[in-house]
């Protein structure tokens, strides 16, 4: 607890002596420390989201294959043969063609 409280000591100083400062160097010390910060948070940012979106990509593409395997395993034969379903080209053709509504 005391190195929290000599931390915030600390920080309590160096908020004193920027408020004290003129406004251009404060301008000038604020941007040399929040530039920086801010680069190494995106970067961290950046790593996180790519993490994230490959493991979620991992995990739709698995549960993509589950239901793919659902479905077809639900149809009936004449469908997932190429016999039933040769020269189907995707939603366009309609219910009234023999497709499944």
């Amino acid at each position: 607890m005391a190195t929290v409280a000599g931390f915030l000591s600390w920080w309590d100083g160096v908020e004193e002596w920027l408020i004290r400062l003129p406004f251009v160097p404060q301008l000038l010390v604020t941007l040399v420390v929040v530039v920086p910060l801010a680069i190494g948070a995106a970067l961290v940012l950046s790593q996180v989201v790519e993490v994230v979106t490959g493991v979620a990509a991992r995990v739709g593409a698995f549960f993509s294959a589950a239901w793919k395997s659902q479905v077809s395993a639900r149809l009936p034969a004449a469908l997932t043969s190429d016999g039933g379903a040769a020269g189907r080209t995707g939603p366009s053709d309609g219910p009234g063609r023999g497709g499944v509504s």
